[in-house]
């Protein structure tokens, strides 16, 4: 169970498109692209939700979690796609250091350029922080209200180990 303040990550992988696995991060137990389509509908937003999970079959397990920590490009569509990881890497006074990550895909393809979701991942020795959640397609909305969700570190980095172990079972 998380601390009163700090949220739980939790990461399903579901086979779905055309045999292909998605890999669909929970906040608290909720997926978070429906986190993101309930607040889109709640403020009225024109085509809400539509969000899924990022394709494994594209990831490198053997980098992932640094991925998720924001230190490395993991996900090749990262590489390929301007927009979908900004290495915007700062080292803060705190010794924390951010970086924009992509951890949704369009849920009708699975390609990340056609409706993706971005955070910034800020991690430190003692959390790690997803803020600043954004749909580059749509650069005018506000998204200030969804998050942040901050996470203990432990748990954060078991939560990966995690993914990586689902990963290694579909191999």
């Amino acid at each position: 169970m998380p601390a009163a303040n700090h949220s739980e990550l939790g990461f399903v992988v579901d086979e779905e498109l055309d045999d292909r696995h998605l890999i669909v991060p929970l906040v608290d137990g909720s997926p978070l692209g429906d986190l993101a389509e309930r607040y889109e509908r709640g403020r009225g937003m024109d085509t809400p939700g539509g969000y899924g999970g990022i394709v494994a079959e594209r990831c490198r397990t053997n980098t992932l979690p640094d991925y998720y920590r924001g230190l490395r490009h993991s996900y090749p569509e990262a590489r390929r796609v301007p927009w979908a990881v900004r290495a915007r890497r700062r080292l803060s006074r705190s010794n924390s250091r951010s970086s924009r990550i992509q951890v949704l895909a369009c849920d009708g393809c699975g390609e990340g350029g056609c409706w993706p979701g971005e955070i910034l991942v800020t991690t430190s020795a003692e959390e790690v922080t997803w803020s600043d959640f954004r749909n580059p397609h749509r650069p005018g909305r506000d998204y200030s209200g969804l998050g942040p969700f901050t996470f203990a570190r432990r748990q954060y980095d078991d939560a990966l180990d995690d993914l990586v172990a689902q990963l290694h079972l579909l191999a």
